[in-house]
C-alpha cells in the first residue's frame, strides 16, 4: 500500500487459476486482494481457466470464486480483467476507488441456478 503522495503500485500483473492441462486441479478463493488503500493497478489479468490443452473445462473444474477483491480505500485500477470466476468476480468495496477500465467475462457452463438466481454478477 501507500499513501497520497506515494501510492503502491501493481503492474502487469496475470494470475491464473488453473493449468494448461486439465490436471492437476487448482483451486482458489481468491485471485487477488487489495487490502489496503492508495494502490494504482494498471494491466491485472485474473483469468479461471475456461479452457485446457485438452479443451474446454467444467465450473468444477478449476474453482475460484472471486477474481478480484478491493477492500482499500482510494484505489485506482487503470485495467483490470476478470474472467470466468464462479461467484462475484469482482467486488469492490473500498471507497473513493476510479476504476478506468474494467473487462469481465462471466463463467461458461453454469446454470441459471448456480449463477444468476444467486444473485451473482460481474462487478459489484
Amino acid at each position: 500500500g501507500g499513501n497520497a503522495m506515494n501510492p503502491g503500485v501493481l503492474s502487469d500483473v496475470f494470475a491464473r487459476s488453473g493449468g494448461p492441462n486439465r490436471y492437476p486441479q487448482v483451486e482458489t478463493e481468491t485471485m487477488i486482494t487489495v487490502a489496503t488503500g492508495h494502490v494504482i493497478g494498471d494491466n491485472l489479468w485474473l483469468w479461471r481457466a475456461d479452457h485446457t490443452a485438452a479443451g474446454h473445462t467444467t465450473p468444477a473444474d478449476n474453482p475460484c470464486s472471486h477474481g478480484a477483491l478491493i477492500e482499500g480505500d482510494d484505489v485506482t485500477m487503470y485495467g483490470l480483467a476478470v474472467e470466468h470466476t464462479l461467484k462475484d468476480l469482482t467486488i469492490w468495496s473500498g471507497n473513493r476507488g476510479q476504476a478506468y477500465f474494467y473487462q469481465s467475462e462471466l463463467p461458461y457452463g453454469v446454470t441459471q441456478q448456480q449463477w444468476g438466481d444467486k444473485g451473482y454478477v460481474g462487478y459489484r
